[in-house]
């Protein structure tokens, strides 16, 4: 964020939820201090759950993982295909807009079938393979699997969509795609 000068966007997962109260506080309490406090999410933006428009991009937040010991931010299949239809009015209006629905959609876990795994916590939501064929934005970005083998594919390719494991890092220039 700093080297590059660019903002940085971000969904939780599964692990480190200290802090989740605070963007995703639980129904009829209010969090401890505003989300948006500078000294607490470091010029960072929370985008979970959330559609929003940032350096030109539209960019749809889904976080969390498979639920798989009924831990924080874990979802079954059907309470992550419910959140991706309550995002459908606005991928709806983003459409008639601007003239596409999402470019990039930020998630923790997988698609369901391309770099997931085949035990239950790094198995992918099939509501994303939907949500790529129909919708077709230019990139998935999740992290969630993690990558130990330098020869392990972290890019693939589903319909219209770049489907990115950014576990570690990567850099995603949306800028060199325009050139």
């Amino acid at each position: 964020m700093t080297a590059l000068n660019k903002p940085l966007l971000f969904v939780f997962g599964n692990h480190n939820l200290k802090d989740y109260h605070y963007y995703r506080p639980a129904a009829g309490t209010r969090p401890p201090f505003p989300v948006h406090d500078y000294k607490y999410d470091a010029g960072t933006t929370y985008t979970g759950f959330k559609i929003r428009r940032e350096s030109g991009l539209i960019i749809l937040g889904l976080g969390g993982s498979l639920r798989y010991n009924n831990g924080l931010n874990q979802y079954s299949q059907s309470e992550m295909w419910l959140r991706v239809f309550l995002r459908v009015p606005v991928l709806l209006w983003n459409t008639l807009v601007h003239g596409r629905a999402v470019d990039i959609v930020l998630t923790h876990a997988p698609p369901r079938g391309i770099h997931d795994r085949r035990d239950l916590c790094h198995r992918g939501f099939d509501a994303f393979l939907w949500l790529m064929r129909v919708w077709k934005p230019r990139y998935l970005v999740h992290g969630h699997v993690h990558l130990y083998d330098a020869r392990e594919s972290r890019k693939a390719r589903f319909c219209d969509t770049t489907v990115l494991n950014a576990y570690g890092h990567y850099l995603l220039d949306t800028e060199a795609d325009h050139a």
